[in-house]
């Protein structure tokens, strides 16, 4: 088992509310979409009104409601995300916090890869075979650069700090 752990700061309200309405809306109900999708013409007033109207530690507190509310929904798309990228993993848990005195989101996540779309991929991938090399350097090194790209270039409205990988 994996377990990934990073700080998410700066969070740009407007582009990560399109993005969640952008993902949101295939899945939508047919009658409901035409309503979401009048919302993402006017993200930019909405994020700017709720900015300028609500506490940043409300907002913050909000957004740890919203993901402790869909847990199961954010887990399945988070393995679907890397199922697009060549790997299917297995969530077995997924923690977000909010640090005390600072604005960064905590993020915790423990899982499992059980396959790559590299065939010969996949027992390399394997917690125990990964786990002796997790030690070398190079390897590491190489794995935290690919994982912060996808990351970084896929979530663009959000810093990403700190970010480990263990096997436990």
């Amino acid at each position: 088992m994996f377990q990934l752990q990073c700080y998410i700061s700066e969070l740009k309200y407007e582009p990560a509310l399109r993005f969640l309405l952008q993902k949101i809306i295939p899945h939508a109900d047919p009658l409901l979409r035409p309503f979401l999708e009048s919302i993402v013409v006017c993200t930019k007033d909405i994020t700017d009104t709720m900015i300028t109207t609500i506490p940043e530690k409300e907002i913050q507190h909000a957004i740890l409601y919203a993901i402790n509310q869909y847990h199961q929904k954010l887990c399945h798309s988070i393995e679907k995300f890397f199922l697009k990228k060549g790997f299917t993993i297995q969530i077995d848990s997924l923690t977000v916090s909010l640090e005390e005195n600072s604005s960064y989101f905590l993020v915790n996540m423990e899982f499992h890869i059980l396959s790559s779309s590299i065939k010969f991929m996949t027992p390399l991938l394997s917690d125990k075979f990964l786990s002796h090399l997790w030690n070398i350097k190079p390897l590491t090194d190489a794995l935290f650069t690919l994982i912060e790209n996808i990351l970084l270039s896929s979530f663009d409205f959000a810093v990403f700090h700190n970010l480990s990988i263990t096997i436990k």
